[in-house]
């Protein structure tokens, strides 16, 4: 950055010699006829403009270097702080509103440390030099110049607020428009199954008018406070020629003189129109700087202790004590929940859908804290322990799969990201789904689309299964891990699971009763709350929820 400030400084510094070498040439060459002086004052006008070529083309790539670097570190730093962010600042905030941040409000302020830092230097050195040599050829012609220029201060004065109250509404705009494009392409399918495509194309359109409107507004604006200083150039330079002219007749002046005095004059309009410029930018950034600022600002939900505990070796006895959570306060989804999983057994986890099964899932992985209670391992709670060490000895493989746009092979590594080919195959196999990927093109290099869309429902289910053996964990938790699998593949998968499982503790969320009489104790939720618990033999026997839930199932056709 010091080098960028220090060669826009000299590159101004030679921009400023040009209109003396015209003073000189006219007075001392022209009118006097020196043909000595013409060579030196040729030779060193070639030389400055070489100068400042150069230094302008390495001031050029060092300037983008900077901007670069200052943007990727301000990301990375925004980034850093999103993923420190609990879940629940992920469910109330829109992704367009921080994918706008990211993008759009970050751009925003990188042009004002670079753009606006550099060029204000430039701008203010220029405007310093060219008023000091304006003054110094003839101080009372530049003090007429000067008399119309309190007058451009009280017109940005004037637009200030209006331009700033705008510059926030193309902001708000812009992400309110990210965010309906991320969700209406993440829900295309279900656009074109009802066919809404003319539908969402008019609500995109009538977005996308509303912020081109308050883009013309600032625009007006812009134009209106530029033009300020568009209007005083001329008025100026009207002024400057007709009393420069008299100066001139009337030898208060030279020929020279008065054209260095319109060189310098003219370019002490750009800086000022520069300036006025950077201001509309500053507004801009300011509201992009209130807007990263107000994720800087918060604070994540889930935070570790200082000195927190590194969990190594993990037995895998897992316990909630009088457990009490709800997203907010005064609406609990979970009451008073108590049970222990004892090392290498398996707790299966039914009950009717929203009943707080998988938000049980959440706490045991410290996405949240619960008001009430705590939450052990190995007798240890998760409150003194390091997110990233409770997380390394627990694998989850749930409903929903996530893949990324990567190769099978790279999606399969997540669960371990120095496991060999070798291991990779193995975890595959284990979860039936090597022959797949061996019929793929590519075979394991095959590309699985984004969110693994070239892949069915059941193959991604078994790639994520396979992801989570090769992590290995000492706690297995299968979130309705087998709901997207047919008959033969979930009876695949399960006798491969149920080796796998062999000494760990693995907890299973579940909604499919049949595949879990095995489980050594089952629990019934019921509004947040514990009504059942035993083997499948002594629930089955209850005249309870299970026993109904049981019947239900084995019913249906």
């Amino acid at each position: 950055m010091l080098g960028v400030f220090f060669l826009s400084i000299l590159a101004t510094l030679f921009g400023l010699a040009y209109p003396l070498f015209a003073k000189f040439f006219i007075d001392e060459v022209l009118l006097k006829g020196n043909t000595h002086l013409l060579f030196l004052l040729t030779v060193g006008m070639f030389a400055v403009a070489l100068l400042g070529f150069l230094l302008g083309s390495v001031n050029r790539y060092l300037y983008t270097w900077v901007s670069a670097r200052v943007l990727f570190d301000m990301r990375m730093t925004l980034y850093r702080h999103l993923q420190k962010l609990s879940l629940l600042f992920y469910t109330r905030t829109k992704i367009g509103e921080i994918l706008s941040r990211i993008n759009t409000d970050l751009a925003e302020i990188q042009r004002i440390t670079t753009d606006v830092l550099l060029s204000s230097v430039t701008h203010i050195l220029t405007l310093i030099g060219t008023t000091g040599f304006l003054f110094w050829l003839n101080y009372r012609l530049f003090l007429a110049g000067g008399l119309l220029i309190p007058f451009a201060a009280m017109g940005l004065r004037y637009f200030r607020p209006k331009i700033a109250d705008m510059a926030k509404e193309i902001r708000d705009r812009n992400a309110d428009l990210g965010s309906f494009l991320i969700e209406t392409l993440s829900g295309i399918k279900l656009i074109k199954a009802f066919g809404a495509e003319d539908l969402e194309m008019a609500r995109f359109a009538r977005k996308h008018e509303e912020y081109i409107q308050a883009v013309l507004k600032l625009q007006k604006l812009s134009i209106l406070s530029g033009s300020i200083s568009g209007l005083l150039l001329p008025a100026t330079s009207l002024m400057v020629f007709l009393y420069g002219g008299h100066l001139v007749i009337t030898g208060g002046m030279t020929i020279g003189d008065l054209v260095a005095f319109s060189a310098y004059l003219v370019r002490v309009f750009g800086p000022v129109q520069g300036l006025m410029g950077l201001y509309i930018q500053l507004q801009r950034a300011r509201i992009s700087l209130e807007r990263v600022f107000e994720f800087l600002a918060l604070e994540p939900e889930v935070k570790e202790k200082e000195g927190a505990l590194l969990l190594e070796s993990v037995k895998g006895d897992v316990e909630f004590e009088d457990v009490s959570f709800g997203y907010e306060p005064d609406k609990p989804v979970l009451k008073n929940v108590s049970f222990r999983v004892p090392e290498g057994t398996t707790l299966a986890i039914v009950g009717p859908s929203g009943m707080g099964k998988t938000t049980l899932i959440d706490l045991l992985l410290r996405f949240y804290d619960p008001q009430r209670g705590s939450i052990k391992i190995d007798g240890i709670d998760l409150r003194d322990l390091t997110l990233r060490s409770l997380r390394d000895h627990i694998a989850v493989v749930g409903q929903e799969t996530f893949l990324f746009h990567a190769t099978v092979e790279e999606n399969i590594r997540y669960g371990k990201s120095d496991a060999s080919r070798e291991e990779i195959v193995q975890a595959a196999r284990a979860a039936c789904i090597h022959d797949f990927i061996e019929s793929l093109p590519q075979k394991y290099e095959t590309l699985v689309g984004e969110r693994g869309v070239r892949l069915s429902g059941g193959e991604r289910q078994r790639v994520a299964i396979a992801r989570a053996l090769l992590k290995s964990p000492k706690i297995l938790i299968l979130d309705e891990a087998t709901s997207s699998l047919d008959g033969m593949s979930e009876r695949q998968v399960r006798d491969a699971l149920n080796t796998l499982m062999k000494g760990r503790t693995t907890i299973i969320v579940t909604h499919r009763l049949s595949s879990v009489q095995n489980a050594h104790q089952l629990l019934v939720l019921q509004e947040g709350q514990i009504v059942q618990r035993g083997t499948h033999e002594d629930l089955i026997k209850e005249d309870g929820l299970y026993q109904k839930l049981y019947r239900r199932e084995v019913e249906k056709p």
